[in-house]
């Protein structure tokens, strides 16, 4: 089974990643830039995303196709695809990615279920880099991936009047970030 070829392996644990983001709207395929570096010393790695959206506009919500480009620096490749030295078998040898880049096809679709309230989705494929497939502890070259959720936008920075109020009620108002 797939847990015994992971045997002998070290806990990949949680990461807390911060960074910038800069985007473009300026036209209908929306361009946005992110980089994260990790912060409590796990892997010592970064990665940095470009995202290329095109969002549509629908009577009650939002349909956006996206296609991501990831690169994953040597230390992060290497923390989730790599095999250490130690942790090396007769059947699992010492891996080392190196640097790679996935890339991510899917879909953000946004219902507005009433006011202030959201349903969303997140339906994708992320295609790994040869050098990450070809790892001794990666089975898949293609990882789906389903997000749901349910969102409540209060307006909190609006300012509260009964004209503004009744404006707000008769407007679908969201906030999105891709």
């Amino acid at each position: 089974s797939n847990d015994d070829a992971l045997l002998g392996l070290d806990d990949r644990r949680w990461a807390l990643e911060m960074g910038p983001l800069i985007g473009y709207r300026g036209w209908p395929v929306h361009l946005q830039f992110r980089s994260y570096w990790e912060l409590p010393d796990r892997h010592d790695g970064t990665t940095s995303e470009i995202d290329l959206t095109l969002p549509i506009d629908l009577e009650r919500g939002f349909f956006v196709p996206k296609i991501t480009f990831r690169h994953m620096s040597d230390d992060y490749s290497g923390y989730y695809f790599g095999v250490a030295p130690y942790e090396a078998t007769p059947t699992r040898p010492e891996y080392r990615p190196g640097s790679v880049i996935n890339t991510w096809i899917g879909f953000n679709l946004g219902y507005e279920l009433a006011p202030q309230w959201l349903l969303s989705t997140t339906v994708g494929m992320e295609f790994l880099d040869s050098a990450a497939s070809a790892s001794p502890i990666v089975e898949h070259d293609q990882l789906w991936s389903v997000n749901v959720g349910v969102a409540y936008n209060a307006d909190l920075f609006e300012p509260r009047s009964e004209e503004h109020t009744s404006e707000l009620q008769s407007q679908f108002r969201i906030s999105y970030a891709v």
